[in-house]
């Protein structure tokens, strides 16, 4: 085999003439005319899976080295492939799978036998789920997986699933309106904090794994991507206007409900049990924060993504005050106010002078 150990028991061979007709062969013997002859080699023996056809000669030893790599899938298994490979590595992680990765020569088509335990749940090639009868197939009878591949630049990596397994979703995000979001970055963790590197349907090792979504550089989303699937990933956001503006919150809300978004304040009210981390796009930096008609302290102000954050908040209404009125507008208003009453006790008094006039008084008699 690949590593020099006999393979004459697990191999079976025969010999063929020029005109591809087998023909016995006893060692040491003179029975055959002049050649040329070729060896066929199949694995497993017992089998019609060609793994070598090479010319030899007669009257001379040779050892001949196969395509032929020991496996830990199964004790005693193999890796075959049907030409030389540049190199063939083999690991069984755990139980539920085992990986195949195999270099050689871009472009050549290689055929391939791996010994398996057991039928495969599911086979990948670089991250790609392989189609069962079409791209691989399983012989029952020889308890093994027969596939066949043209060589890509980085190498056929196949991974082979024995167990039901989780794999990266294809993930996509809306809002609570149903509108595609495309204003958030997002990572895929495992159970220690390190990150998964996002190739949607390739298998995740076991154990927990956990998709995190950012938005303004704030988490608003976590959860097992085990619970996840395929469809699209609801996130607490709600567009306040088109240019891509957000209220955006860390857990789910009953409702949110913006009332108005200006260059002057921006105001919305919150339903649900919270607490919330609050993120709001802004034009500019708040002057000061409401909530519930009470300034709070719990805002921070990020001058790169134009966002304001409110810490710990519950439900309730949010008011984010960008200016105040300016004074010239404020001294108009009052003015008027001013004008309006003056105006209406004037109006009582020439009411009450006129009611006077024409109402005498009591108990005497108008004159002619």
């Amino acid at each position: 085999d690949a590593n020099n150990n006999p393979a004459n028991n697990v191999v079976q061979w025969t010999l063929s003439d020029a005109s591809s007709t087998v023909v016995p062969y006893i060692l040491e013997q003179s029975t055959l005319a002049p050649g040329p002859y070729y060896v066929h080699v199949y694995y497993p023996a017992n089998s019609n899976n060609l793994i070598l056809n090479q010319q030899v000669r007669l009257d001379q030893s040779s050892i001949i080295t196969l395509s032929l790599y020991p496996s830990n899938i199964v004790p005693g298994g193999h890796v075959a492939l049907d030409r030389p490979a540049t190199s063939v590595t083999i690991a069984s992680p755990d139980s539920s799978r085992s990986l195949v990765d195999i270099r050689g020569s871009i472009g050549t088509v290689y055929n391939a036998i791996i010994d398996v335990p057991s039928k495969p749940v599911l086979i990948q090639a670089n991250g790609q789920t392989m189609t069962e009868g079409y791209d691989w197939i399983f012989d029952t009878s020889l308890s093994i997986v027969r596939t066949n591949f043209a060589m890509p630049a980085a190498g056929e990596n196949l991974t082979i699933l024995f167990q039901n397994s989780t794999l990266i979703p294809t993930l996509s995000f809306v809002d609570r309106a149903d509108s595609p979001v495309d204003s958030v970055t997002f990572n895929i963790l495992d159970s220690q904090g390190n990150p998964v590197p996002y190739m949607p349907g390739a298998v995740l090792p076991p154990g927990n794994h956990y998709l995190e979504v950012y938005y303004a550089g704030s988490r608003i989303y976590r959860n097992n991507v085990a619970n996840i699937g395929n469809p699209k990933v609801t996130l607490e956001m709600l567009a306040l206007d088109s240019s891509g503006n957000y209220i955006a919150l860390n857990s789910t809300a009953t409702s949110i409900t913006p009332s108005e978004y200006s260059n002057t304040q921006v105001k919305f009210s919150i339903a649900g049990p919270g607490p919330y981390l609050v993120i709001v796009n802004v034009p500019k930096r708040p002057m000061y924060v409401e909530v519930n008609g009470i300034r709070t302290p719990d805002w921070v102000y990020n001058n790169t993504t134009k966002t304001v954050t409110v810490n710990n908040a519950s439900e309730g209404t949010f008011l984010l005050v960008l200016e105040q009125p300016s004074p010239f507008n404020l001294t108009y208003l009052l003015g008027g106010i001013a004008l309006a009453a003056a105006a209406g006790v004037l109006g009582v008094y020439y009411w009450r002078r006129k009611q006077t006039k024409f109402n005498p008084p009591r108990n005497q008699k108008l004159g002619n």
